[in-house]
């Protein structure tokens, strides 16, 4: 291979200099352009705190709309401030990272209850992922300008920005995943130059993909794509010796790159003493609606095309067919294609994992009730790297004719298809994908927002001591957060022997007890419903009166001193 063998000559076949084709800006902007990675950052910076202060002033609890969201915050709360404060609070079901991440902020108690603390996060990550992405379109095309111009593709879509201010994964993930893919692209281009370089190249690839299995499950197929690209390199290439060095790099950086999972599969070892827990809790939660997607790719596709139209917009899906074509049409050499392919592969990775954990009947993305609503419909955000480089490819490839009034038509054309999805959305909650779903949004809905009014009740009632929650988790942890109560005082599955012995003898601890009178179906598979049921008691329903002790063995010691129907609160009789 011609590309392998002399890299400066490939690189200049791959990236044609355009400089003389590329639009000349009057003077007084070019100078916007003389630290395009520092505007870059500013930027993403800037367009999230405008449309962080843009929903807090509509309403402060727009950070919270994810039940996830709290349990983030709560989660990385409770490593300092908990009845039993350490590491073993990380869990083992959710992988750790977003919560260390925000562990620094949630020690504010206003970043904390307002999810501040979230927006602070993801905003960060959300400006080191818009600079691998320039990097990435930069090195691909040689051009700066088309860089800039996938930056600000990148800050049009009212989902994206979303999910970039909320205390959620997928930022953080969006992060390391466009960082390792940096990475890898860099080290392509490395590629029979210095062996050091290569290798320094591929460790931080390998690290980055090593954090992102620790930030989400999308990332365990990382690892297999980087071996899978180091491999192909391997069998492409033809000189004996250069091949060795491949086999080397490929069992090193393999291992650091699966280094995140090992860890993880260890802790759940030590914590749990079973190697695979997160995977067996996991699967104790129902997925109504997976038989409907299980073993159909039809259906299982034309939900992701469904929820990507609603999200981006049919014309930047349309654009988006015509930059693919566009990008292979241009790397058509046999010499560059397997590169292209590679690319546009590594880019749909997250994509692929949730259309196979479609399929394979683990995961479910689906229409609600709710008008406009997407069930995981977020997910799709991951979309975004890979239609932003595609649609660029359609404007590089134009530039290449050499003809600045169809290079200027090109990109007007891109930014009106991308900015359509501001148009019509304008961060509306009823047009935003991922803000629109009627099982997160927890203000819109009846039971969280029971929630809410006992986290206000117990605030006002409680004079000191335990507060044991026999809720669900998440609603649990609504509670805890808007209480604005110390959360040391609260005792739940998290809280070890705490639990393990009040889940049977709640008198033992609990000086309160927040329950759950009537939990939902979905509330069964919760790993606390079994702790609490045993206390759901038909004598307890019958004699539901605030301020009566109840007879039985639970209550006896209890008084109700608040019921909204949907949550009780108990609190210690002392004689």
């Amino acid at each position: 291979m011609a590309f392998l063998l002399r890299p400066t000559k490939r690189k200049n076949i791959l990236m044609t200099n355009i400089s003389k084709f590329e639009i000349t800006l009057p003077k007084g902007y070019v100078n916007v352009f003389k630290y395009p990675e520092l505007s870059i950052v500013l930027a993403t910076i800037i367009t999230n705190a405008i449309c962080s202060y843009i929903l807090f002033t509509r309403d402060p609890n727009s950070f919270l709309y994810y039940g996830d969201a709290v349990s983030h915050l709560v989660i990385a709360r409770t490593i300092f401030d908990s009845i039993l404060p350490g590491l073993a609070q990380l869990g083992t079901t959710w992988l750790p990272i977003t919560h260390i991440m925000l562990l620094p902020f949630v020690t504010n108690d206003f970043l904390f209850h307002t999810g501040l603390a979230g927006a602070i996060v993801s905003t960060g990550c959300s400006a080191i992922t818009n600079l691998a992405l320039y990097r990435i379109v930069k090195m691909q095309f040689s051009s700066a300008h088309l860089g800039l111009l996938a930056s600000a593709l990148y800050l049009m879509n009212p989902s994206v920005i979303y999910m970039e201010i909320t205390p959620m994964m997928e930022a953080p993930f969006m992060m390391f995943f466009m960082v390792s893919v940096y990475y890898l692209q860099k080290w392509w281009y490395y590629y029979h130059n210095n062996i050091w370089k290569q290798y320094r190249t591929l460790i931080k690839c390998a690290l980055a993909i090593s954090a992102a299995t620790l930030t989400r499950y999308e990332g365990w197929i990382l690892p297999f794509g980087i071996m899978l690209s180091v491999f192909i390199v391997m069998m492409i290439t033809k000189r004996e010796v250069w091949r060795y060095r491949v086999e080397a790099i490929m069992t090193f950086v393999g291992s650091c790159s699966f280094a995140g999972i090992i860890i993880w599969i260890v802790w759940n070892f030590v914590t749990e003493k079973d190697p695979l827990y997160f995977a067996t809790a996991a699967s104790s939660s129902t997925y109504p609606f997976a038989y409907f997607f299980k073993s159909d790719p039809i259906k299982s596709f034309s939900i992701i095309f469904e929820v990507a139209k609603a999200m981006y917009g049919l014309p930047v899906l349309i654009l988006a067919g015509l930059g693919i074509a566009s990008y292979l049409y241009m790397n058509k050499s046999s010499k560059l294609f397997p590169f292209s392919l590679l690319t546009l592969v590594v880019l749909m990775m997250p994509i692929l994992f949730e259309f196979i954990a479609m399929v394979q009947g683990s995961l479910e993305i689906y229409p609600t009730n709710t008008e406009g609503s997407w069930y995981n419909g977020r997910y799709l955000i991951f979309l975004a790297p890979f239609l932003i480089f595609v649609s660029v490819s359609l404007v590089k490839i134009i530039i290449n004719k050499r003809k600045k009034m169809l290079t200027i038509i090109a990109v007007a054309l891109v930014i009106e298809s991308w900015m359509f999805a501001i148009l019509i959305q304008n961060l509306d909650r009823i047009k935003v994908v991922a803000m629109n779903d009627a099982f997160s949004e927890l203000q819109f809905t009846k039971e969280s927002q029971m929630s809410i009014d006992t986290s206000n009740a117990l605030k006002q009632l409680y004079v000191g001591g335990n507060i044991l929650l026999f809720t669900e988790s998440q609603q649990g942890h609504l509670i805890m957060l808007n209480s604005n109560l110390p959360l040391k005082d609260f005792i739940d599955i998290g809280s070890g022997m705490y639990w393990d012995i009040s889940k049977d003898n709640p008198w033992i601890y609990g000086d309160y007890i927040v329950l759950n009178e009537y939990p939902s179906s979905e509330d069964k598979s919760d790993l606390t419903y079994k702790a609490y049921s045993q206390w759901l008691t038909s004598k307890y329903d019958d004699l539901l009166t605030k301020s009566v002790s109840i007879g039985n063995v639970l209550y006896s010691p209890y008084h109700i001193v608040y019921d909204n129907g949907f949550y009780v609160i108990l609190k210690r009789s002392y004689r």
